[in-house]
């Protein structure tokens, strides 16, 4: 009976462990899901980044070039200044 009783406790001490095991596998799951998701996230907010770095750029260069349509006009080589 003794030993009936023991063995029943440790099988119950692994079910325990196992479930235990299963919760932390699945915490791991959601951790590394959510650290999947920060990730994407950043990698849309880069790439908007440079979305807005790109068209900043471009609109700089449009100034850059009516600038110097701008001195052409009123004579003034742009390319030779200095």
């Amino acid at each position: 009976m003794l030993l009936a009783q023991q063995q029943l406790r440790f099988a119950q001490r692994q079910a325990l462990i196992a479930q235990q095991a299963t919760q932390l596998a699945q915490q791991q799951a959601r951790l590394a899901q959510q650290r999947a998701e920060q990730e994407a996230q950043r990698a849309q907010q880069e790439a908007l980044r440079a979305e807005v770095e790109s068209q900043r750029a471009e609109g700089e260069a449009q100034r850059a070039q009516k600038l110097a349509q701008r001195l052409r006009e009123l004579g003034i080589d742009p390319d030779n200044l200095g």
